[in-house]
């Protein structure tokens, strides 16, 4: 009796688990784009060779995380931090501090001379973080309208934004957005707590 090969891929019909489309041997006769020995139907990644323990998918920075689930799949990371290195304690705070740190001039989105320190830190965060892109919000108090609360939050924000792209740091890195007096941290009740909500802040987020 001759054997019924459908897709003519040299594996009779009866063993082929797509007997309508051309396999090999070592994939029961089903395609297997990437060639990595993984049929296309059950790899994760199949146009780039990987490890059958990874479903079909390489581990581009060794670091035991596969890259269709590695956020930074080009730099060797956690499985706390999905794959992405864990940012330093000490750039952490810096981040933290330059909340208060970064300072403007009463009602205006014109960056204060103090500032530039803790901007520059920042820069050189992001140039040892290339897998980290950064968010960077506006906040200020309830003091005035609400409409001009949230235009100056998005002035200000804009203007951290271009003060780091002039130090190098790519502006498709980088994004700026205001929120105005809609998220406050402290109470509006007293200066104190209103110069806490009058801030910038500038969070580290892996790219995509």
């Amino acid at each position: 009796m001759v054997a019924i090969d459908t897709d003519s891929d040299g594996v009779p019909d009866t063993n082929d688990k797509c007997p309508n489309e051309k396999g090999s041997l070592a994939t029961m006769g089903c395609p297997d784009s990437d060639s990595d020995g993984i049929a296309d139907f059950e790899d994760k990644c199949p146009n780039k060779p990987g490890l059958r323990i990874y479903y079909g998918c390489p581990d581009t920075d060794g670091d035991g995380i596969d890259d269709s689930r590695d956020k930074c799949p080009n730099v060797a990371g956690t499985v706390a931090n999905e794959g992405c290195p864990e940012i330093k304690k000490e750039d952490k705070k810096t981040l933290e501090v330059a909340m208060q740190a970064v300072q403007f001039q009463t009602g205006s989105a014109v960056l204060k001379a103090e500032s530039n320190d803790v901007l520059n830190q920042i820069a050189d965060i992001m140039s040892r973080y290339p897998d980290f892109n950064m968010n960077i919000s506006g906040h200020t108090d309830n003091t005035g309208s609400a409409t001009a609360n949230q235009s100056l939050s998005e002035r200000r924000a804009k203007a951290c934004h271009d003060y780091l792209v002039k130090k190098g740091v790519s502006a498709t890195r980088l994004n700026h957005t205001g929120f105005g007096e809609s998220r406050p941290i402290s109470t509006n009740e007293n200066e104190k707590g209103r110069s806490l909500n009058r801030r910038v802040e500038f969070n580290l987020v892996p790219r995509q």
